[in-house]
Parts: C-alpha cells; sequence; structure tokens
C-alpha cells in the first residue's frame, strides 16, 4: 500500500536490489554480444576453410580426372597393340607354314588368359579390401 501512494520513497536496500539487477542485466547483455560476435568470427573461419577444402578438392579431382583419361587412353593403346602384335605373329607363323605353332599360341592364349585375369583382379580386390580396411581403422 505504500507504494500507491504518490510520496513513497523506496528504501535504500530496494533500490541497491533494482541496481544490481540492473548491472546484472548489463552484463548478461554484453556476454550476449560478445558470444554472437565470436560465433560470427567461428562461422566465418569455417567459411573460409570449406571455400579453401573446395578448391583443393578441385584441384586434386580435375588431376584425378586427367590422369583417368591418360590410363584409360593408354589401357586401350597396349591392348590393342598386343592384338596387333599376336596377329602378325599368327600371320608370319601361317606364312612360313608353322601352322602347329599357331595351334600351341592359340592355346597358351586361350588357358593363360583366364588366369592371367583372375590373378589381375583377385590381387585388386585384395588391395581395395586393404585400404578399406585402413580407412576403417585409421
Amino acid at each position: 500500500m505504500e507504494q500507491n501512494n504518490p510520496n513513497f520513497t523506496p528504501s535504500q536496500p530496494e533500490i541497491e536490489i533494482f541496481k544490481q539487477f540492473n548491472e546484472n542485466q548489463a552484463k548478461e547483455l554484453e556476454i550476449k554480444l560478445m558470444e554472437a560476435q565470436t560465433t560470427k568470427d567461428d562461422n566465418e573461419r569455417k567459411f573460409i576453410y570449406a571455400g579453401k577444402l573446395l578448391e583443393a578438392q578441385e584441384r586434386d579431382m580435375k588431376d584425378l580426372r586427367e590422369y583417368m583419361l591418360k590410363s584409360s587412353r593408354y589401357g586401350g593403346l597396349a591392348a590393342v597393340s598386343i592384338v596387333l602384335i599376336i596377329c602378325a605373329l599368327f600371320g608370319f607363323c601361317v606364312y612360313m607354314g608353322s601352322d602347329q605353332v599357331v595351334l600351341e599360341l592359340v592355346k597358351i592364349i586361350c588357358y593363360g588368359t583366364p588366369f592371367g585375369f583372375g590373378g589381375f583382379y583377385w590381387g585388386r580386390s585384395k588391395a581395395q579390401a586393404e585400404d578399406k580396411q585402413q580407412s576403417t581403422q585409421a
């Protein structure tokens, strides 16, 4: 009822409580502003880092694409060269009248090709499994 009186003056402890409350609110506001600034700075650093990471990944992928293109081109050239050499060898053997040599070469090719491809893909799958195991351990 004292507070409804226009001539009421609050006591000294009440004034101190309100001053303390205002000071605490000001400090909390400053802390929140500092947190917001820190978060902003952190987000800016993350954005810059992500941009640099994307640029590096782009360079790596460009190099990888070039490497894959070269390796597929050279692999195709090697396969065509091997086939042409074998055909030339067959033609030379037939021309010289060595049909038995051609037959033996065909046997070697027929038996060796599946074993060669099998060994290649076995080694490739083993290497991929080791890479996968190392990446899970890291």
